[in-house]
């Protein structure tokens, strides 16, 4: 009797899912743990500060890396806890569009504001995941520039990028039983990993910087590619706020998850906190043990800083930089373990949107395979798009990673802003779930909604000053390419509908 009780228990996040009009149809097992590893390994706030530093540093910068990652941090933190509440409320995937819905109490007059902040947010899933294929690829061919192979190519970049995007695609096609385990397999594995090296690597270090260089060092100018020393902290922002690129992976896998309304919210803010400490352990680790600051950006690494470091330290310490290479390899297994979830995650918000019929052929793309039960076919359609964004890596790969990850951050950080304004103007309409902030507003979603405009601002900044091929940003061009495809697709049924009356009153008359 007591088994045949439990079979009827309706779990509270499927309760809700259905309180919404939706129905339950991937299967539910992640749970907490599993949830915050598949958001840790999204953030990788290891491999992001690894393949993002340079930037900050380019101009003998270190001070905008420490104190931009505190900074940034904690805004996440804010922005984080912000949206754990409207996921506690709403805890459904591709959550921003329907947040928009709800928010304003289904009206008609807004519902293109949510149309458009769904495609935003699905745009940005899909350069997000483009970004991280590319990071994979470049770190591939640091391991083998500093295991004496020869400088990679554009060629080589793509050619790697696509088998990786290959790859990543069968991976993030598994059943959610395997996807559950990948993910705390992988949520482990990088946080482990990154202890092992922030304890390890200050131990072998031959020497270390003063912590007036890590804390306070700064450049005294202008440099060739900035007018003030304003302008490169701002550009230093970007290395900081890349490893929050997705701070809402629970919220992709809500329908998937037990309890979705209590333990999705929490998992968005362990997880932030969790990559924040650990993110700022490995970024002083690095910082500190830099062996020779006037070349560890022209040194044997190709520019990349966490791949000169670790190649000095067990050059200076043993003779030999195997070991830095072994470890290039272990962050290497974090980058495609992150591209792997983030592809997950990018199709759980395809495949949502598609099923609100906001994406052409909407029935293929939120069909549901019955043998593994995750949109398979979702899945496919994003690495496609992600390698048809990879094309410009054949013309110039750095330009391809910086606008990669300016247009997934802007695009996800207007889908962010959307609602959180919406919370603040229409609060009325909001009915709190199980996790409640409403001793905090307005106050908490005004803080949060600032720093994401804030942050989008900054990346529709040129990279560098003069604007070249490499300096170049292509994010305001994304963003109007987005609108524009979006508001056609919105109009397109009545522009449609309108021809075919018109057609018939000709053949009429």
């Amino acid at each position: 009797m007591s088994i045949d009780v439990e079979s009827r228990v309706v779990d509270s996040g499927q309760s809700r899912l259905e309180e919404l009009g939706y129905k339950q149809e991937l299967r539910r097992t992640f749970g907490f743990r599993s949830s915050c590893c598949a958001s840790i390994t999204v953030m990788s706030c290891i491999t992001s500060i690894s393949a993002s530093l340079s930037m900050a540093y380019k101009d003998g910068y270190p001070v905008a890396s420490v104190w931009g990652w505190v900074a940034v941090s904690f805004a996440n933190l804010l922005l984080g806890t912000a949206m754990a509440e409207l996921l506690s409320a709403y805890p459904i995937c591709g959550g921003p569009y329907l947040w928009c819905l709800e928010l304003t109490d289904n009206g008609p007059k807004w519902a293109l504001v949510g149309w458009l902040t769904g495609w935003f947010n699905v745009v940005g899933q899909f350069a997000m995941t483009a970004a991280n294929a590319y990071i994979t690829a470049k770190t591939l061919t640091l391991v083998w520039l500093l295991a004496g192979g020869h400088v990679p190519t554009n060629s080589d970049i793509f050619l790697i990028y696509a088998v990786c995007l290959l790859f990543v695609g069968m991976a993030a096609s598994l059943p959610t039983d395997a996807m559950q385990i990948f993910a705390v397999s992988s949520g482990a594995f990088l946080v482990a990993s990154g202890a092992f090296i922030i304890t390890v690597l200050p131990m072998l270090a031959p020497k270390m910087q003063p912590a007036s260089f890590v804390f306070f060092g700064a450049t005294d100018g202008t440099s060739a590619t900035a007018p003030s020393n304003t302008y490169l902290f701002l550009l230093a922002l970007p290395m900081a706020n890349f490893a929050y690129i997705s701070p809402l992976t629970p919220m992709q896998f809500s329908e998937e998850t037990r309890r979705a309304d209590t333990t999705a919210p929490q998992a968005v803010i362990w997880s932030i906190a969790a990559s924040a400490v650990l993110g700022m352990g490995f970024l002083l680790s690095v910082l500190f043990c830099i062996q020779d600051p006037s070349t560890v950006l022209s040194g044997q690494a190709d520019g990349n800083i966490v791949g000169q470091v670790f190649h000095d330290v067990f050059l200076g310490r043993f003779g030999t930089p195997v070991g830095g290479i072994v470890l290039l390899g272990v962050l290497l297994v974090m980058c495609i373990n992150s591209t792997v979830i983030s592809m997950v995650t990018n199709a759980r918000a395809f495949w949502a949107f598609s099923r609100e019929g906001a994406i052409p052929l909407h029935r293929v793309w939120s069909a549901v395979n019955a043998c593994t039960g995750t949109p398979v076919n979702a899945v496919w359609a994003m690495t496609a798009a992600a390698f048809l964004m990879g094309l410009p890596i054949l013309a110039s790969p750095d330009a391809l990673g910086c606008n990669a990850t300016a247009i997934a951050i802007v695009c996800l950080d207007i889908s962010y802003c959307v609602p959180l304004l919406l919370r603040v103007v229409y609060h009325s309409n909001f009915e709190p779930g199980p996790f409640n902030l409403t001793r905090l507003q307005p106050f908490l979603n005004i803080a949060a909604f600032s720093f994401t405009t804030v942050i989008a601002v900054i990346f529709l900044l040129p990279m560098g000053i003069p604007v070249t091929q490499t300096t170049s940003n292509w994010t305001p061009l994304a963003l109007v390419l987005t609108a524009t495809v979006a508001v056609t697709i919105w109009y397109l049924p009545g522009i449609v509908l309108h021809l075919i009356i018109c057609l018939r009153r000709i053949e009429l008359n």
